[in-house]
């Protein structure tokens, strides 16, 4: 603790606290002042009040501190029934002799009641919201002393003449020293050369059609390799059939091929025509690609990786023989022949076995 401003258990209660010239300025209280100025420069004996400026234990609450300069900017009460001002404009440099009153902005015990004191950049002036009691609350601006403060109208005024005078300015200037109607000067970021508008314009359409949503392709396994190949053999086979004569003879080897070939549910010998099919060759084993007479370009950009031939680890080659299972699908090409599953199936058949031979027993 730097110091305890209300000696005891009770609260000083620093509040505004604002650097300026090397000092801490805050507003606290004690039972003798009430909440005035003070000021600090770190220690306990630098911590002390500027000024009681509402005399006696009444309180001035500075309020709103600000820093411009050397000097410390805030606003605060006096209603001291004589020489009181109301609630005004102040500023101190930390002394009670340089702790003064900027100007009494609604004359009397009255109040302009300063708000939100902030100093521009240039640190020349401070702005704050004041009411002088005529036009209300209104933009005031001051530069520290009673003659320098203006109220609104007058800031306004200032700023609209000085916007005037640089127009003008620009005015009297040629075309060539103010820039105007010059053409937009654009360059290449890597090297700095200054581009013509054929490649500048070549440049924003490239950004144009970057920036362009792209329609994704739809991959061509997207409504299933097998499905697709299926409506393509199928619009062939139409258009073929558009192209054979009306009249045919007894029997149409493409068509008495077409129906040996074809697959029916619940054949008990179609087992036995697959297996003439898949055999060609010796120990070959060829199975139809479901891929066959799509292009390999479209399947490589579609993502589709699956190889079509049996390889030499398929169960196929290797003659072991699949396991049974409730929906009677066989394998795919890929497996290897090694039962991995939980025994679910097997147990599953076993069970059934069980319960058909108890009830052909019974």
């Amino acid at each position: 603790m730097v110091k305890d401003e209300y000696a005891g258990p009770g609260s000083s209660g620093p509040f505004y606290l604002t650097a300026c010239n090397g000092r801490l300025y805050f507003r606290a209280f004690d039972a003798t002042n009430g909440s005035e100025l003070w000021c600090s420069d770190g220690t306990e004996t630098g911590t002390v009040l500027v000024k009681d400026i509402y005399p006696g234990t009444s309180s001035s609450f500075p309020s709103y501190l600000e820093c411009m300069g050397t000097k410390i900017y805030f606003s605060a009460r006096d209603f001291t029934a004589t020489t009181g001002t109301g609630n005004e404009l102040w500023c101190s440099d930390g002394t009670a002799t340089g702790t003064v009153l900027v100007k009494d902005i609604q004359v009397g015990t009255l109040s302009s009641s300063p708000l939100y004191l902030a100093a521009n950049p240039a640190g020349t002036a401070i702005y704050f919201a004041a009411n002088d009691g005529t036009n209300g609350t209104e933009l005031w601006s001051t530069d520290g002393t009673a003659t320098g403060l203006v109220d609104a109208a007058t800031v306004v005024r200032e700023a609209e003449e000085k916007r005037a005078a640089a127009k003008a300015r620009m005015e009297r200037l040629g075309d060539d020293a103010s820039g105007r109607f010059a053409a937009a000067v654009v360059r290449d970021k890597a090297t700095g050369r200054i581009l013509t508008a054929e490649e500048v314009a070549t440049r924003e359409a490239a950004l144009e059609a970057a920036r362009a949503p792209k329609e994704r392709e739809r991959p061509i396994w997207a409504t299933g390799v097998a499905q697709a190949k299926q409506i393509a053999e199928g619009r062939a086979a139409l258009a073929e059939e558009a192209t054979n004569p009306f009249a045919r003879s007894d029997i149409d080897p493409r068509l008495d091929a077409a129906m040996r070939e074809a697959e029916r549910f619940g054949d008990p010998m179609a087992y036995l025509a697959r297996r003439r099919t898949e055999r060609t060759g010796v120990g070959d084993i060829v199975l139809p690609s479901v891929v066959e007479g799509i292009s390999e370009e479209a399947l490589r950009k579609s993502g589709f990786r699956i190889p079509q031939e049996v390889p030499a680890h398929s169960w196929m080659r290797r003659g072991v023989g699949a396991a049974p299972n409730r929906y009677g699908i066989r394998p795919g090409r890929h497996w290897d022949g090694v039962d991995r599953s939980t025994g679910f199936e097997q147990e599953l058949f076993k069970t059934r076995n069980q319960v058909r031979a108890r009830d052909h027993g019974a």
